[in-house]
């Protein structure tokens, strides 16, 4: 399974987001980034997918994130929802480049899957297959 690494650094981005949120006392840890690959992988395969899409760590990151933050006690006696900060925060951080463009398993060196130097293989290093250890 192929995880772009603009994809983790998208991951790491939003649970470092939470960290800084004016709602949370005590944001998610790095293994919410851990969980949040592995739930947009799980996500990929259901879907039939080789890669990781930036939309399958969208929809992850509530179900994934929210039960790993501290709300700030005025945000709880205010009624702020964990669920709701984090699609705040989803909303605000910005996500990756397009993935899913990548070159077929098997075709590394050719320009399959990229167009005119468009797609994640442009300028990102994606398109070199996994690395080795991935599965």
């Amino acid at each position: 399974m192929h995880v772009d690494p603009d994809i983790a650094l998208y991951c790491v981005d939003l649970v470092t987001a939470t960290r800084g949120h004016r709602d949370v006392q005590v944001g998610a840890s790095p293994r919410g980034a851990q969980g949040l690959m592995l739930v947009g992988r799980a996500r990929a395969v259901m879907d039939g997918r080789d890669f990781v899409a930036p939309e399958d760590i969208k929809a992850a990151a509530v179900p994934v994130l929210a039960h790993r933050i501290s709300l700030t006690p005025q945000a709880w006696a205010n009624g702020v929802d964990a669920a709701a900060v984090i699609g705040g925060i989803v909303g605000q951080v910005a996500g990756p480049p397009a993935v899913g463009l990548r070159e077929p398993a098997g075709a590394e060196g050719s320009s399959a899957g990229t167009a005119a130097g468009t797609g994640p293989a442009a300028g990102s290093g994606a398109g070199t297959g996994p690395a080795q250890g991935s599965r």
